[in-house]
């Protein structure tokens, strides 16, 4: 049997989701010439570059931005012991509890952009493509890496079955109704230096999604 790699994996890439083809002649295939019997195998490898940060690192980057914020606006912050809640931490203005679920914003075209609900398309086989978060947080905590605000957004505010934007920027039609601000929702700003994989620290709890 012979075996042949068409294609070796960038030096740096440490396992980053690739295709790798290979060939192999097939037992007892017709003919003598190895390319008549070959078949294609083709293999997915899993993980990310050594430039590129873990999704894990992106949402623990964000919940503690978020916090950080939320004591600086005078919050009192719980943590929910366990994985099975869908908010992150609980925010206590003095008057009642909020349940915060954390979120990364991407800054793009004027405005911050960010997931409203959890995504299970990556999953081989999803029974739901995406879960929402009605009736079981209170409030969207948004931190953007851009600009390093972050933003306690009310979940009644935004519609929930994908993403909401902020607009930072005014827009350019001049248009100001059913638009949501992001001035109305930030309560501070939080500037956190990226984290590379060689210095993640060791995370088994909960990972706030990105």
């Amino acid at each position: 049997m012979s075996s042949r790699r068409k294609r070796r994996l960038p030096s740096g890439c440490a396992g980053v989701a690739q295709l790798v083809e290979h060939r192999f002649c097939k037992p007892g295939a017709a003919g003598s010439s190895p390319a008549s019997g070959f078949s294609r195998l083709s293999v997915r490898a899993t993980g990310y570059p050594r430039s590129m940060e873990h999704p894990k690192d992106v949402g623990d980057r964000s919940a503690l931005a978020v916090m950080l914020a939320l004591r600086g606006a005078g919050y009192q912050i719980a943590l929910p012991f366990g994985e099975n809640t869908r908010y992150d931490l609980v925010a206590d203005d003095g008057v009642g509890l909020h349940r915060v679920q954390c979120k990364t914003g991407r800054l793009r075209n004027g405005s911050v952009r960010f997931m409203t609900a959890s995504s299970y398309a990556h999953h081989s086989s999803p029974k739901e493509r995406s879960r929402h978060y009605r009736g079981q947080i209170d409030c969207f905590g948004v931190y953007c890496p851009d600009t390093g605000a972050v933003f306690l957004v009310p979940i009644e505010h935004v519609q929930t079955s994908a993403r909401a934007m902020l607009r930072v920027e005014p827009a350019r039609n001049g248009q100001r109704k059913r638009i949501r601000f992001a001035a109305d929702y930030e309560i501070g700003t939080v500037r956190l230096p990226a984290v590379t994989q060689g210095l993640r620290a060791s995370s088994g709890a909960r990972g706030s999604s990105a």
